[in-house]
């Protein structure tokens, strides 16, 4: 027995039927692919975003750093810190003058956002007489790099250890757990306060 052909004449469905019937098919496949297919895109393009952004945001705040920083190295930087007015010492004040000017550096320091590892050598260059004698002693058996090693906290502690003796700190706590106001102002028993305060733990 021979195949009988169908043709779309034959089956009664016209070429132009099937060609719309193929049609609206692949457009329903291709509807029913596109959400998934666009959440992935957006999921995709979404991470590689926020990595981009992460990458230039760390660049950004990299290059304000540096564009804030004074280019030509250390001696832009000492000019810097020398115009935040710092302090001089020269080892005659007193305990409460030595703390002082520990913070007033420390206050320096803050303000120009300085790298800790130049701390201690722009420090170093407002002692004066007395205090300028002392650095010299104590670290007169120090090489060049165990002196630049020597760290802000180092080198306040030492500080200290020469400037505030333990002595004198402990007279001033008793001040300061003794004082009462007398004849003195207000303002010049609050700074009394203040400037003994500093010296008691709690």
């Amino acid at each position: 027995m021979v195949g009988t052909r169908h043709t779309p004449e034959s089956s009664g469905v016209s070429d132009e039927e099937i060609r719309r019937l193929i049609h609206e098919e692949v457009a329903a496949a291709i509807r029913a692919e596109i959400p998934e297919m666009f959440g992935d895109i957006k999921t995709t393009l979404i991470e590689t975003f926020d990595e981009r952004y992460a990458t230039l945001t760390e660049a950004a705040a990299a290059a304000a750093t540096v564009a804030a920083r004074p280019q030509g190295g250390d001696s832009l930087l000492f000019r810097e810190f020398s115009n935040t007015k710092s302090p001089k010492f020269d080892g005659t004040q007193d305990l409460i003058a030595a703390m002082r000017w520990i913070s007033d550096i420390d206050g320096c320091f803050y303000t120009c956002s300085f790298p800790e590892h130049l701390r201690v050598r722009f420090a170093l260059n407002q002692l004066r007489l007395g205090a300028k004698d002392w650095w010299k002693f104590v670290t007169a058996n120090f090489t060049l790099v165990e002196i630049s090693e020597v760290t802000w906290e180092r080198f306040t502690a030492m500080f200290r250890e020469e400037y505030v003796p333990p002595v004198e700190r402990e007279r001033l706590i008793q001040e300061f757990l003794t004082l009462k106001q007398g004849t003195d102002s207000v303002a010049v028993i609050t700074r009394k306060f203040h400037e003994r305060a500093m010296f008691c733990p709690e």
